[in-house]
């Protein structure tokens, strides 16, 4: 299993500072109206997804082509609830778990949500916390060292979501190829690390490249060519 993904927060006063920006703990009640809720507490939305750009396979590869991006395609973090600038340590935790969860399919689903169980990161312990994107649940364990001013964590799941269109468009801008296909569903989980997933990118000879996928534990995806 790869080494976990880690973070410092600094107390200050009755608040956090975490990244750089101050968190304070509100004394009557929870100031976070986006809270990433539990899906008991979600409203039901339908999310419609679609494929990478498909067209014909004029080499007869069984590949899907479409434009390579022009640049290393990347989770925008702009797209996610804001981060919680008020709220307790398990808030905190859970954005920190959904932006790294979301990285791995490239987008945010409006459906998706970290759950963790309440902490106050005073004292050393370790938690379990979930999450759901795509439909594709995760488990992460997150080991807290507490303390008084400063608490850090660490957390790491073993499945991770990915997305087929993100996985694709990630590999046409890493091949250089338009044509490409990743043996996979439309969104699954895979293992951190090497994932298990295999896929293809038309070598640009009439043959094609046969890549291993490979993820970070901060939701990165590489790709390496079998030659």
């Amino acid at each position: 299993m790869a080494p976990p993904a880690s973070k410092t927060v600094t107390r200050i006063a009755l608040g956090l500072a975490s990244a750089g920006a101050v968190v304070a703990l509100s004394g009557c009640g929870l100031l976070f109206p986006q809270r990433l809720l539990p899906p008991q507490e979600q409203p039901p939305l339908d999310v419609e997804t679609t494929d990478a750009a498909e067209s014909a396979d004029p080499a007869g590869l069984g590949l899907r082509t479409g434009p390579i991006p022009a640049e290393m395609p990347e989770f925008d973090e702009g797209e996610l609830p804001p981060e919680p600038t008020e709220g307790t340590p398990d808030e905190q935790i859970e954005w920190e778990i959904l932006s790294t969860a979301s990285s791995y399919v490239g987008s945010f689903d409006p459906a998706s949500y970290a759950d963790c169980p309440a902490t106050n990161a005073d004292t050393d312990e370790t938690i379990t916390c979930t999450s759901l994107v795509y439909g594709q649940s995760s488990t992460w364990t997150v080991d807290v060292t507490g303390g008084e001013y400063v608490f850090s964590y660490e957390y790491a799941a073993d499945m991770v979501p990915l997305s087929r269109e993100f996985t694709e468009e990630s590999l046409r801008w890493q091949a250089d190829s338009e044509a490409v296909a990743c043996d996979m569903d439309e969104y699954q989980l895979g293992s951190v690390g090497e994932s298990g997933i295999t896929c293809e990118a038309d070598d640009g000879y009439g043959g094609v490249t046969v890549y291993d996928l490979e993820t970070s534990v901060y939701g990165g995806l590489s790709f390496y060519g079998r030659y």
